[in-house]
């Protein structure tokens, strides 16, 4: 019920606050020598000014799932944050394989249980769209594009080349890891 302007500038503000709170929990932990360096890298992180710039929910995912990592120790608490981590992008769904091998077993069934109950609840009124979004995530599994890449040019998505981006990504994780 706010007007636009109103409502964009408290979004805005929402975000500013999310992007503090993430970067005093990533930088905090570090050596202080380090500090310094870790929150003016932070600070101008192309994506974390693009994120603040147009108001995407991807802070907010990271931040929900930073938490939820801080909470591992309790699995139900966990489990709900992760679940609202995943209820907001997709993205955080790749994390329930790394809880699987560290032995969280009970963080995911958490994440389980939230969104049977969520499921459950609004079937009366979501049912056909939860039936589609599941229709939707067999597709995204199965790897059949819904449009073309909005990241790689067609003329490297249409290629062999599209593998490279993932396969450096895992080999900066792998050997940064």
């Amino acid at each position: 019920q706010l007007p636009t302007d109103v409502a964009h500038l408290a979004w805005f503000g929402i975000l500013i606050a999310v992007a503090i709170l993430v970067g005093f929990t990533l930088v905090r932990p570090l050596p202080p020598e380090r500090r310094d360096w870790a929150a003016a890298a932070y600070l101008a992180y192309l994506p974390l000014l693009s994120e603040l710039r147009f108001g995407n929910l991807n802070l907010v995912t990271l931040a929900v799932c930073l938490l939820a990592w801080h909470r591992r120790d309790r699995p139900v608490i966990a489990g709900l944050l992760f679940a609202v981590a995943i209820g907001l992008k997709l993205l955080p769904l790749a994390l329930v394989g790394f809880l699987l091998l560290a032995g969280r077993w009970r963080i995911v069934a958490w994440v389980a249980a939230a969104f049977a109950i969520v499921g459950a609840v609004s079937w009366p009124w979501l049912g056909a769209e939860w039936i589609e979004f599941v229709g939707v995530l067999r597709a995204i599994g199965a790897g059949i594009p819904a449009s073309g890449s909005n990241i790689l040019p067609d003329a490297i998505g249409a290629t062999q080349l599209r593998y490279a981006l993932p396969i450096a990504a895992v080999a900066v994780a792998v050997l940064a890891g």
